[in-house]
């Protein structure tokens, strides 16, 4: 279900960029009202050039988050709209359901307890603006970033399987498997999407490279202070997440790009060549050109 907040912000300016911030929450009611706050107030004193959504998903919460929202809505800036699940479907399907709903020129993906400070959406967006990117990722992994407060064991495991993927793919990235990301919105909407579970993050990148598209990432600082609930819910999917990155990365190319365009390309594909917006797009280009 989908519901669309009213709210007395201004309306969207015509000729302006538009831009959609998902934020998938599942059992966050006692912190998505200062999550919110903390993005709407970012978004309208930071980058007020875009016109800003904010896209909730609930995944089937059972606490009331999606109740948290609507009582919060009517003191937001930025328009906000609520998609529910009806029950728990994981990262993945939240993360599709998002994508499906977005009709930005870029989208921005966020955790909902905002272990990603809120000023990494100016650097994803940025980065998306000057590189043309496909897919921008907040990555403490690289240099430059860190992470706080990560419990060791996780961190571990974390470092381990993002670096089994870095040699599997042969890409110079540091980061496959976080969500913070900045996308090009038509990317978005020109791919099939196979995942439901958490290894969603690396079919994206895996998709975006086969398609020749480039794929970047920033510094970022993962900081868990505070959020010892999200430790326990990460043990229990890591193990499962682990294995099916496995089976992701074991792919055959020529499936994976009949995945990622719907279809077998024909042999003389004119690399680049976008012929509508709801065409797929193949090639190495800035996918925002005409």
């Amino acid at each position: 279900m989908v519901v669309t907040i009213p709210q007395q912000g201004k309306a969207a300016a015509p000729n302006r960029r538009r831009a959609v911030l998902i934020v998938p929450a599942y059992n966050e009611a006692l912190e998505i009202a200062a999550s919110l706050t903390a993005l709407d107030r970012y978004l309208c004193a930071e980058l007020p050039a875009y016109d800003w959504e904010l896209l909730v998903v609930d995944d089937g919460s059972t606490d009331g988050t999606v109740a948290a929202v609507r009582s919060l809505a009517p003191a937001l800036t930025v328009p906000i709209r609520v998609v529910e699940h009806v029950e728990n479907s994981g990262l993945g399907q939240a993360l599709r359901t998002g994508f499906a709903h977005a009709t930005g020129d870029v989208v921005v993906t966020m955790d909902a307890d905002l272990s990603y400070d809120v000023g990494h959406i100016g650097r994803l967006v940025q980065a998306w603006e000057s590189t043309g990117a496909a897919i921008v990722l907040a990555s403490p992994y690289m240099p430059g970033g860190r992470t706080v407060a990560v419990p060791r064991q996780l961190r571990t495991r974390s470092r381990w399987a993002n670096r089994y993927l870095t040699v599997s793919s042969g890409r110079r990235l540091r980061t496959f498997t976080g969500m913070v990301r900045a996308y090009d919105g038509r990317f978005l909407r020109n791919l099939v999407i196979g995942s439901d579970g958490v290894v969603i993050n690396v079919e994206l990148i895996r998709k975006a490279c086969i398609l020749g598209l480039p794929v970047v990432e920033i510094p970022a600082v993962l900081n868990w202070s505070g959020l010892a609930t999200r430790q326990g819910r990460t043990r229990v999917v890591s193990r499962r997440a682990w294995r099916e990155t496995r089976r992701t990365l074991q792919m055959k190319r020529g499936h994976w790009r009949e995945i990622v365009c719907g279809g077998p390309q024909p042999q003389n594909a004119v690399a680049g060549r976008v012929e509508h917006d709801d065409a797929p797009i193949s090639g190495n280009r800035d996918i925002r050109q005409p």
